[in-house]
């Protein structure tokens, strides 16, 4: 493979990183600051050969979801009131919220229990962070803990049909996990290692027992007739958020450009979930903005065509991995005009740019992005950028 390749003023040269031997990442539709950004992250090899397994934690707590704060997360407090980090949606995360529990008011429990997780049903979460302690039902140690009367246990901030029909399709009941609705101290809590985790560094980590999860998943997936080429799209449920509240902008064009190319526009929450899956595990090539909306790469066919529009200067580190563990090949194209990275909070601004452009390989008709009422409301709605214009004129 020749190395990186890349001039400043859009050299279509090719441009690889090799994650294996069937995958690879084609970084020549980027801008310069894009570019520089994702040679790197992409050129690392986020698989783990660390040994999993669990920790016991005598008389500790279980602390549910608290929405009475914007960081609702919460997770498993030892006896001294220390946070287990691990158990948590965000491993390594340093919180702040242990020393404000009534633990007073606890209910306890004389029980043994096992630990899934803070499951947040959100779809990026599911398909990553969520699945993380399910290797641990598959294991004898598990099955010895249950056989002796223990139970499952997991955080669930709010009931999703999504999250139960997805573990269901991972071998996991949701109906047998007790969901934790208060401060409940147990006799013993077991925390399984996640097999999808977070260095000391920050850099994200899967093992083998996570790759085993999603390939069992992948496996209850029927293969069926090909569902062609998909673009994956969020722009109706975009439309369907409060104005002010919305966070992305101008991916209708983009869509449109992809349906040019052949490509099937499939929106997501439309369909049921299986139904999604099936396209997905059959299609021929994918493409979608980056995002949750982008890890359903994970159940493409490996070696599929992958395009994910990057809709700020941001890299998705859940999708670097998730990349890996469905050996696909993925080609990133900036398509976006957002001023200020909010990293994965928005708003963003897509459209079309030259680098669309010269991926789909002809011009695209579109009016000028500042043109658009909708860039001019984008701009209010950022917040930085009007607290720095504000600034300027010396207004604040």
């Amino acid at each position: 493979m020749p190395p990186f390749s890349r001039t400043y003023d859009l050299d279509l040269s090719r441009s690889y990183v090799v994650f294996n031997m069937s995958s690879t990442v084609d970084l020549k539709y980027l801008s310069p600051t894009s570019f520089e950004d994702l040679k790197t992250l992409c050129n690392s090899d986020y698989f783990s050969h660390k040994s999993l397994g669990f920790k016991k934690y005598e008389h500790a707590y279980i602390v549910p979801a608290d929405f009475s704060t914007t960081h609702y997360h919460r997770g498993v407090v030892t006896q001294d009131h220390q946070v287990v980090s691990n158990s948590l949606l965000f491993e390594g995360f340093e919180p702040d919220w242990a020393n404000l529990v009534n633990y007073n008011d606890a209910k306890l429990c004389h029980k043994t229990v096992v630990y899934i997780g803070f499951l947040e049903p959100i779809w990026g979460h599911i398909l990553t962070d969520d699945l993380s302690k399910l290797w641990f039902l598959k294991s004898n140690w598990c099955q010895d803990i249950l056989n002796a009367g223990g139970n499952l246990t997991a955080i669930i901030p709010w009931h999703s049909k999504t999250l139960e029909d997805f573990f269901r399709l991972a071998g996991c009941n949701l109906e047998c996990v007790e969901n934790v609705k208060c401060v409940t101290q147990y006799d013993n809590i077991i925390i399984p290692d996640n097999s999808f985790y977070t260095e000391p560094d920050g850099t994200r980590k899967f093992t083998k027992e996570y790759e085993e999860i999603v390939h069992y998943i992948t496996s209850q997936i029927p293969i069926q007739q090909s569902s062609g080429k998909l673009y994956f799209s969020r722009s109706e449920f975009s439309k369907k958020t409060r104005l002010w509240d919305r966070r992305e902008y101008g991916e209708k064009v983009i869509e449109n450009a992809f349906a040019q190319l052949g490509y099937r526009i499939v929106y997501p929450e439309e369909n049921l979930m299986l139904e999604n899956l099936k396209l997905i595990r059959n299609c021929e090539a994918f493409a979608s903005t980056e995002g949750s909306i982008s890890h359903n790469v994970l159940f493409c066919p490996k070696n599929t065509h992958v395009t994910i529009l990057r809709k700020v200067n941001y890299t998705n580190r859940w999708q670097l991995i998730i990349n890996q563990v469905a050996g696909v090949n993925v080609t990133y194209v900036d398509a976006h005009h957002s001023i200020i990275s909010h990293g994965v909070l928005g708003p963003f601004y897509m459209g079309v740019t030259k680098y669309l452009e010269s991926f789909a390989g002809h011009k695209i008709f579109h009016f000028p992005y500042w043109m658009k009422l909708s860039f001019w409301w984008y701009l209010v709605q950022n917040r930085r950028i009007v607290k720095r214009i504000l600034k300027i004129f010396r207004l604040i």
